[in-house]
This record gives structure tokens, sequence and C-alpha cells, in this order.
């Protein structure tokens, strides 16, 4: 039995554990090797679809587009709900982009998030996902119109207003309600792992045509966000420390998702494998991410060790 076909077996049993979909994408950078598992279904990003939006930031900034440096204050209008701490800030506080994109991956703040999606224009991150050969990926929407769509509420209310709606709404639902197939933002694990894998290409991020879209310090500068991730109960939970692993983790009702770069280096200067694992439909809440902790050690075993 090759380490594939363990792996295999490894990754039938981990997740027969708990209900749901879920699905394994994994590439050995050594070997350009890859698995696949359940990897072509879509599945909802969650609060993975801040890498693309991380992305889209870091293309514009390289065009000259949008500094990274610029100061940007921080208003009600733009609070969101979910994961974060600007929601709790009193208006008035300022922050570079910078700053605001470092918070919507490290910590997965949503009004972050929206601060940035506004900067960069959520409609620019589509056809940047398609030049760079993602066709089944989609990020159309940011969270306050996620939120909104999970509520069942106008976003087109005034934002204070629909935050408070949404928020009683959000509240009124029962945690065993899961959240539908994806319609807004998703994307599959094969793909998801393409785009990292674009990460780590030498030279920069290039479209399918050989345009240059991301060059080598915008580059670093997604992979150095990504490496500074605070969420770490799912990829790396498992893991020998230290192991360097840049990543982000996404939740909804029975979504649990977590994708990113495992460094074979304390340095994070070798990238070792590729690996996005994305669920729907887990009921089990609390065991969810722990099977994604799993499946990330099986992998890890497999490759490394």
């Amino acid at each position: 039995m090759d380490r594939w076909e363990k792996l295999r077996h490894q990754v039938e049993e981990i997740t027969s554990s708990v209900p749901g979909t879920i699905g394994v994408a994994v590439k050995d950078l050594a070997t350009a090797e890859e698995f696949h598992y359940q990897a072509d279904q879509l599945y909802p990003l969650a609060s993975v679809f801040k890498i693309p939006i991380l992305v889209e930031l870091y293309r514009q900034s390289g065009l000259g587009l949008v500094n990274l440096d610029e100061r940007y204050t921080l208003t009600a209008g733009i609070k969101s709900l979910g994961s974060g701490v600007l929601r709790d800030f009193r208006p008035g506080a300022t922050m570079t982009l910078w700053d605001y994109a470092l918070l919507m991956i490290i910590i997965s703040d949503n009004t972050a998030t929206d601060l940035v999606a506004g900067v960069v224009g959520i409609h620019h991150v589509d056809p940047t996902l398609r030049r760079l050969g993602l066709e089944r990926t989609s990020v159309t929407k940011d969270c306050y119109h996620l939120l909104c769509d999970m509520a069942g509420i106008d976003p087109a209310l005034p934002r204070e207003q629909g935050l408070a709606l949404a928020r009683t709404k959000l509240m009124e639902r029962s945690e065993s309600e899961l959240y539908p197939e994806p319609t807004h933002n998703f994307s599959t694990p094969r793909e998801m792992n393409r785009l990292l894998g674009q990460l780590v290409e030498p030279g920069g991020m290039r479209s399918t045509a050989g345009e240059l879209l991301l060059g080598p310090p915008e580059q670093a500068g997604v992979m150095d966000i990504l490496l500074r991730q605070q969420l770490k109960q799912r990829l790396p939970y498992l893991l020998p420390r230290p192991v360097p692993v840049a990543h982000k983790t996404g939740s909804l009702p029975g979504v649990f998702n977590d994708c990113g770069i495992v460094f074979r280096d304390r340095e994070a200067k070798q990238p070792a494998y590729l690996i996005s694992l994305m669920s729907k439909g887990v009921s089990a809440a609390l065991e969810g991410p722990l099977v994604l902790a799993r499946v990330s050690r099986a992998v890890y075993d497999a490759l490394l060790t």
C-alpha cells in the first residue's frame, strides 16, 4: 500500500466520524504529487474568501492603485457582525490599510474585511481569480451582505439598522440550522490549492496567459500575513511544534474550513505541501474542527515523517 492509498483509508476513517461532506486536496511540493478526496465539489468558502481579497489587495498595491500605508478611519457605517474585534471599537480609530488586512486574516475580523473589500472593490476579485485559472471559485459578497443573506434581510437598509435586525434574526436561529449549498463565495479544495500553489511559485503569481499579476514583493506580502495567523485550532492544531503554517480558517453553521501551506523548516523558507480542507453539512459543531485537525495530522505524517 503506497502512502496515498494509506492516506485515503485514513481520511475515510477520520471523516466518517461526523455527518456531512469533507473535501481534501493535498499537493506535495517536493514531488508535485497530488491527493484529492471529494475535492471537486463546491463548498462555501466561509472566511477563507478573505484569501482572494488579500490577493486582490496586493495585486492593486503592486500597480499603485492602493497604498497599504494609507490610514482609514473606522466608522459605524462599516461595522459588521461576527468574528473580530473592530465591531466593538468606538468609531474614530484610524489604522493603515495593511493593519486592516492583517486583522482580516489573523483574527478573521469581519469589519476589517468589509473595509478592505470596499477599498479594492469586491467586483474586482472574480476577474483576478479567472485570470489565475480558477474557474469554479467565486467571491462576490462581503461579510455584511453574506450576513444579510443568512438573516434574510434587505442589505439596502441603512447599515446600522440592518446590523441590528440581522443580529436579532440570527440569534433566533436554531444552532442545528446548517448553511445551505453555496450560491455566493464558494470554491473547491482543488481550486484553493491551485491558488495557494501560486503563492509559492518562484517569480510571482502569473495569469494563465503568463501575465505577472503579483510580483515577488506582493507575493511575499500575502505570505507574511498568512503566516501570522492566530486561529490555529485546525490545520496546525495536532502538528508537531513549531511547524509554520500560512493559512486561513473559515466557519459557518455546518461549515469548517482551513486552507494553507505547511513548511518543513522553522524559518518558513521551504514550503513542504499545500492543503485545503473544506466541509459542508457537518452538524457536529464541536467535532468538526477536530476532524480537520486529525486529517491535517494524517497528511503531515504521510508527507513529512
